[in-house]
């Protein structure tokens, strides 16, 4: 069985995202650049009768929202994201002991046990300008990866 893949650079839109997931019904992944980032609600707190703001980006009810950490911060947004269907026939695993940059989300994908397809991982990479501090180009070069085939995807921005 084929998994089918898209990876689009959303540029931070909101309603460019929501569109995306509404209107594709094939894609078991979608490898997703520059998402939006932005508070997503607020979680109780003892310390504050407002609560402690919670980020995250676009949710949808067909799919997962997997980021390059479990707790992204605003001060550092996250500039990829992967998108995996719920009623895929494939299973999906981040990899989130790999790295903890916010430039580099992993993702581990196999067949269900009836299907022979082998694992095989993705990394989503965004790669800014050279002269960013949090350049991620460094720490993509110098990675331990498993044994597993690999798709390298994402945005390099070439005219840096």
């Amino acid at each position: 069985m084929n998994c089918k893949i898209h990876q689009i650079n959303v540029a931070r839109g909101i309603s460019r995202l929501h569109a995306i997931l509404n209107a594709d019904s094939s894609s078991d992944i979608i490898l997703g650049q520059e998402p939006p980032f932005y508070q997503v609600g607020s979680q109780r707190s003892l310390l504050s009768i407002d609560g402690n703001a919670v980020y995250g980006t676009v949710a949808h009810a067909a799919w997962n929202c997997f980021l390059p950490t479990t707790n992204p911060s605003p001060v550092l947004p996250p500039r990829v994201c992967i998108y995996t269907r719920r009623s895929s026939h494939f299973m999906f695993t981040p990899l989130y002991n790999i790295s903890r940059h916010t430039d580099l989300c992993f993702l581990r994908v196999e067949g269900q046990t009836d299907q022979a397809s082998p694992p095989f991982l993705i990394i989503n990479a965004y790669i800014g300008a050279p002269s960013e501090p949090n350049h991620a180009l460094p720490t993509l070069s110098s990675l331990i990866l498993p044994p597993l085939p690999l798709l390298l995807a994402g945005d390099f921005n070439r005219y840096h």
